[in-house]
């Protein structure tokens, strides 16, 4: 979690975003991220993630007026979850979605919460947390990692897409935000099941998941 301390923004430095960055990192270690929750884990970075905004929208707008994100996990097809410290943010930065196929959403209203909707046994579609499919449930240990996240964090029993509308009441509309700067991610980020993840894994130092290839 280097380059959050190194930044020298108050922000980025706040101990319980970094602490919950610690947990992702550690349970993608484990294992508890992979199979149908697609979630990969590397060393957030700013700078990192500058260049791979840029490319998936095909554009710079999106920090013209000082919004700053950090990329936090990624999904196979080069979506993105980031943490987004917006101008006038007043606490913990929440999480949004850049996503692989265009979608642009607010996920959490911060990291903690991000996590419990990770292990709420619900997975992340479209804007909104479903009940996994039988097939999605097949051989992926739910309970082994609701229970790391609560032994690490504590219990939360929320709706992960309660949570969602928590942070929506919070933060200013991110796809309004992204519409006022004329954003779209770009499709073409999806790509094929090599080329589509061959630039943001030469960009990243993974620390946990499963190796893309």
């Amino acid at each position: 979690m280097a380059d959050l301390i190194m930044e020298g923004d108050s922000t980025f430095n706040d101990p319980k975003t970094i602490t919950d960055l610690a947990v992702l990192a550690s349970l993608a270690r484990e294992g508890l991220l992979g199979g149908p929750l697609d979630i990969y884990v590397g060393e957030p970075s700013e700078a990192l993630t500058r260049v791979e905004l840029n490319r998936l929208l095909g554009s710079t707008r999106w920090n013209e007026k000082g919004d700053r994100f950090i990329r936090i996990a990624r999904r196979a097809n080069g979506a993105l979850f980031c943490l987004w410290l917006y101008p006038g943010l007043r606490g913990r930065p929440p999480v949004v979605f850049f996503g692989g196929d265009g979608e642009l959403h607010l996920v959490s209203a911060n990291t903690t919460d991000f996590l419990h909707q990770l292990s709420s046994g619900y997975l992340y579609w479209r804007g909104h947390w479903i009940v996994p499919t039988d097939g999605d449930a097949v051989g992926f240990d739910w309970q082994a990692l609701q229970v790391a996240v609560n032994e690490r964090l504590g219990v939360d029993r929320s709706d992960p897409n309660v949570l969602t509308t928590k942070a929506e009441r919070r933060n200013p509309a991110f796809r309004a935000w992204a519409a006022a700067r004329r954003l779209k991610v770009r499709r073409e980020a999806e790509g094929d099941g090599t080329k589509k993840s061959q630039l943001l894994i030469a960009l990243t130092k993974f620390v946990g998941g499963t190796t893309i290839r």
